[in-house]
């Protein structure tokens, strides 16, 4: 889909710059080649996304509660908690639970996450000074970043995960989440993503999937709504 390419492309130049800044050239190169195989490796985490959003209309009919409420509702967050459900899957192997209810609350690292982007946006526009400040919101913003890097590694710790090593290529054809093929992958040398490496990758893959998502679903849902015929024009091509 195009918000999966969309988030792979943010990725892609997020997790090179971290690692051209943070780390040493031989660990860049392995975190370099091991994203590149995910990259490709998009079509073989198509059902686990798929199954998500038959979960969150089909198990629990959500949409359909609301619907029945005859209330007009907010598309965003809803959009939110489904993409950030995905995401939550795909890459950490984790079940938010955010379609246990109509009003079930996001996930505790989508609503880090949302903060940190905020905090981030407001402080990077007053300049470097100001995020060195030790109160108000830069206090904020690194006790966030911590708390969302305690959450991160936890994940790690306890995402499911095969017990063989397997070359670049085939872990990302064969792992579970983006977890289990950062811990597996290993290159021809016999390298694999160095753990000090790993987490900061995988936190910049879940934030930009929770951000990129929800934005277009909101805006496709936008435009099924707001023009004639889309939604019959939509039902033939399926």
């Amino acid at each position: 889909s195009c918000s999966i390419l969309i988030r792979h492309a943010r990725i892609r130049r997020c997790t090179e710059v971290y690692s051209r800044r943070c780390s040493p050239k031989p660990a860049y190169e392995t975190a370099y080649r091991c994203h590149l195989r995910v990259t490709k490796a998009v079509r073989h985490y198509i059902p686990d996304i798929q199954k998500t959003v038959e979960d969150s209309f089909q198990s629990l009919q959500i949409f359909d509660e609301l619907d029945e409420r005859e209330e007009s509702w907010n598309v965003y967050p809803y959009m939110l908690k489904l993409g950030s459900q995905a995401v939550g899957k795909l890459v950490l192997g984790m079940d938010f639970e955010h379609f246990t209810s109509v009003d079930a609350r996001p996930h505790e690292m989508v609503r880090l996450t949302a903060d940190l982007l905020e905090l981030t946006k407001k402080i990077t526009s007053v300049g470097s000074w100001y995020a060195k400040l030790p109160f108000g919101d830069p206090r904020k913003l690194r006790d966030v970043r911590a708390r969302i890097e305690e959450l991160m590694t936890e994940a790690i710790n306890k995402a499911t995960r095969g017990s063989e090593d397997l070359d670049f290529q085939e872990a990302a054809l064969k792992a579970e989440n983006l977890i289990d093929y950062a811990c597996r992958a290993v290159d021809n040398k016999g390298n694999r993503l160095p753990k000090e490496m790993m987490r900061e990758p995988l936190i910049v893959t879940t934030g930009a999937g929770f951000t990129a998502t929800s934005s277009l679903l909101s805006w496709l849902i936008y435009g099924l709504v707001h023009y004639p015929g889309m939604q019959e024009r939509l039902l033939q091509e399926r």
